[in-house]
């Protein structure tokens, strides 16, 4: 079980800025807070830093990236995957 304090702080910010979860990427190198991310139902994703630690096994589906730059190329390259993942189409 995880502190659910991360997944109601998201949760409060899906519904003040009317997001939906589902066609949310959440991007954050804790690994904390990539449960919380996947519990609240948005797509995480993992920037590296020297200090971040390697990913647990049960986390090692996630993608990991070293800078924002690596984010948006990935995001462009995979436009048609991340519309199917999101929005199942």
């Amino acid at each position: 079980m995880y502190d659910t304090a991360k997944i109601d702080r998201l949760n409060e910010c899906f519904q003040k800025y009317p997001l939906n979860p589902q066609e949310t990427i959440f991007v954050d190198d804790r690994i904390y807070n990539q449960h919380a991310a996947i519990e609240s139902g948005a797509h995480p994703i993992r920037l590296r830093c020297e200090f971040t630690t390697d990913l647990p096994p049960d986390l090692q589906w996630i993608p990991e990236f070293e800078n924002v730059e690596a984010v948006r190329d990935w995001l462009v390259g995979k436009s048609v995957h991340l519309r199917r993942w999101c929005f199942g189409r």
